[in-house]
């Protein structure tokens, strides 16, 4: 009996962090990422390092979800990705798909600054179109937290924090209930 109630805490305690622990759906993201939501659909944008420093290479994945299918993967033609620093375009071409569905793109950013960021998509119904802002860091620039980043890292320490929280509760609760029971255990033999 006592393994049956020690396996069970046990069962409870992975649900629980499992349940904590579950990512959203996303099929883009790699080290960091960008969810743009434009109606029924969502782009998305993972890229990888998450730090984008300025000529060093960086690998950006592009797909595009349907919001109303649990963002399943939208089989698209092709994507037009332009990435600009103010009037100047950097980068622009017409990309096709992955077996996977999604869209590769290995590129370097010339420069530090500000970059829009456009990806437009080719579906059956039409075009999804939508456009971000990615900050580019200086080369040598090794410490960079950006405002995103320090929300990003808060969400999981509070998230690590409550899982400890609701462990340590699970073991108090269950080690007085187990005292309970022994005391009344021994209450009924006498």
């Amino acid at each position: 009996m006592r393994r049956f109630k020690l396996s069970l805490f046990f069962s409870i305690v992975i649900l629980i962090l499992s349940l904590v622990f579950i990512p959203q759906q996303t099929f883009a993201h790699l080290a960091e990422g960008i969810d743009l939501h434009n109606g029924d659909y969502t782009i998305d944008i993972g890229y990888d390092p998450a730090v984008i420093k300025a000529q060093e290479p960086i690998f950006f994945l592009f797909g595009l979800g349907d919001n109303n299918k649990s963002a399943e993967i939208v089989q698209t033609t092709s994507a037009w990705v332009r990435i600009r620093n103010g009037n100047q375009s950097v980068f622009a071409a017409t990309l096709y798909p992955e077996p996977t569905g999604t869209y590769t793109l290995v590129t370097t950013f010339p420069d530090q600054g500000n970059y829009e960021l456009t990806v437009r998509f080719k579906t059956k119904e039409g075009v999804v179109e939508n456009t971000t802002m990615i900050s580019v860091v200086a080369q040598h620039d090794n410490m960079v937290l950006t405002h995103d980043k320090i929300n990003h890292y808060n969400y999981y320490f509070v998230i690590g924090l409550l899982t400890i929280v609701i462990i340590v509760l699970l073991f108090i609760i269950f080690y007085f209930y187990n005292k309970n029971k022994k005391r009344n255990q021994n209450l009924f033999k006498s």
